[in-house]
């Protein structure tokens, strides 16, 4: 028996040989029996290069497969800051599905800190929920930032900061990149944490954790003689960087959060995953949203996400809004109005309270033709940085002054059903009665969140026919009436008609 066994055992090994010979035959004849043999057994392997300051490690690696023997460090024990794929964009090889020969350089930082791996959380918002996106960053802000990117080793004794004292919350930041030699304070022992921070600092700054090679500065106003003339340079042709229209960079002004965010962004090589977070309603905080030139650079800098990457591009697998949990009820979010339901996320494909949701969430007024109007507008008239109160005056004032009277159909009263048409010939012609005017406001009041009604009336001692709308705010309803404003203006005569109570009219208003 044993005999057997023995004999069906080599000719099954003899087969598997014949199998590796064949494939190698078949893929060119230059690879012999025995590795032909490991690739019909195990599958297709490609080799991964790693240049680690002028020095190779190779690794293995199955087609399809992600590398697993990464390098963390050079020869000597220095951290590798970052890596570099063939065309020198930043990279993480230990999420690039490999296929084919590859090639990553590693970068060595030049101070005592590298760079951390993976999608690091490095910058967040304030306490009262809003991101200060245009705010210029400060030299204690900017340390913080690259503090939670870096690991630190100090290169001896930290300076001691006369105004950097134990209590202060950029404390263990500024003296742990000071001690690695990364960032510096003044020749009066003063590191002036609350000083915003050049864009020149900033790039310094950065280069100090990841070194940007060499390059020439093409920016009208940082010439050769300039302190950080080659960290710009350097910066600007990796792509970090960008200056202004008029060809300048201005090295001696300040950064804002939101330019900080989007330069560390493209020195990572990360970017928010755009499939994600334009289809989908993610509320990071409230001063920044969808349609900000900084709203997916805020988003991948400081909200929680996991992510694969395939041929580079970053791909979000899940995510963590910032903000967190809000109570039930509807949000102003840029020029788009939501409702959050009791489980904190937005309700899809319903009405509510009067308003309707579509599949995105996103409030519609059964009209993508009118919807587009009313969003435009408000993205004209109104700032982020408004209240919602304002944000309705502002819409106010452009219903009264955008348009002119045309005469049009009348209704009588509590007719209802005419908003839509109204809205619609107004917007497209600019031209249109009372009923028009009310129609536009009653739109652009609903897209901010109010919940209007549109009145077909009479007015006046003659109760002539008039459309208006009216507002409830604290138990007090308030009438708004665009057009009558509108024509009194003309004749140089002011009245205030925003928010007037029916008890201060000047004249019936009868429903």
């Amino acid at each position: 028996m044993r005999g057997i066994r023995e004999t069906i055992a080599v000719i099954a090994l003899a087969a598997l040989v014949l199998t590796g010979a064949a494939y190698a035959q078949q893929n060119g004849g230059a690879e012999d029996q025995a590795q032909g043999l490991a690739v019909a057994v195990e599958g297709k392997y490609d080799t991964v290069t790693y240049v680690i300051n002028g020095e190779s490690a190779v690794e293995r690696v199955k087609d399809g497969d992600l590398p697993a023997q990464v390098p963390a460090a050079d020869a000597n024990g220095t951290a590798i800051s970052q890596w570099q794929d063939e065309n020198g964009n930043p990279v993480d090889p230990a999420k690039e599905t490999i296929s084919g020969e590859r090639t990553f350089t590693a970068v060595t930082a030049a101070g005592g800190a590298a760079l951390k791996s993976g999608h690091v959380l490095y910058i967040s918002g304030s306490s009262d929920g809003k991101f200060y996106p245009n705010r210029t960053m400060n030299r204690a802000e900017a340390a913080q930032m690259i503090y939670k990117l870096v690991a630190v080793q100090a290169n001896g004794t930290a300076p001691v900061f006369t105004d950097v004292t134990a209590d202060k919350w950029y404390y263990g930041a500024v003296t742990s990149l000071a001690g690695a030699g990364v960032m510096k304070g003044y020749a009066d022992g003063t590191f002036r944490p609350g000083h915003a921070i050049t864009r020149a600092e900033f790039v310094v700054l950065l280069e100090g954790v990841c070194p940007a090679g060499t390059g020439e500065s093409s920016f009208a106003d940082v010439g050769t003689d300039y302190w950080a003339y080659s960290q710009i340079s350097a910066a600007a042709a990796k792509g970090w960087i960008k200056g202004y229209a008029d060809g300048t960079f201005r090295p001696d002004g300040g950064i804002t959060r939101a330019q900080a965010a989007a330069v560390i962004n493209r020195m990572l090589g990360r970017a928010a995953d755009h499939s994600v977070i334009d289809s989908n309603v993610i509320f990071s905080y409230y001063d920044i949203a969808p349609g900000d030139w900084y709203y997916g650079d805020v988003l991948e800098a400081s909200l929680e996400h996991e992510c694969s990457y395939q041929n580079g591009a970053e791909t979000w697998t899940s995510y963590k809004s910032t903000v967190g949990a809000l109570p039930a009820g509807l949000y102003s979010y840029g020029q788009d109005l939501y409702y959050i339901g009791a489980d904190g996320a937005p309700v899809k494909d319903t009405t509510v309270d009067g308003f309707t949701f579509d599949s995105t969430g996103r409030y519609t007024s059964g009209s993508a033709e009118l919807d587009g109007y009313v969003k435009a507008a408000l993205a004209g008239v109104t700032k982020p940085s408004m209240t919602q109160l304002q944000k309705l005056r502002a819409a106010y004032n452009f219903t009264r002054d955008s348009f002119s009277y045309l005469r049009r159909d009348y209704y009588t009263r509590g007719y209802t059903g005419w908003t839509m048409k109204n809205a619609l010939v107004m917007f497209q012609t600019h031209q249109g009665n009372c009923y028009c005017y009310a129609s536009v406001f009653y739109y652009l009041a609903r897209q901010l969140g109010y919940n209007d009604t549109a009145i077909s009336g009479v007015v006046g001692t003659n109760s002539r026919p008039h459309g208006w709308v009216e507002i409830k705010f604290n138990g007090v309803i308030n009438i708004f009436d665009t057009e009558l404003e509108m024509a009194y203006k003309v004749k140089g005569v002011h009245y205030n008609f925003f928010m007037m109570p029916y008890a201060n009219v000047p004249w019936p208003y009868v429903k």
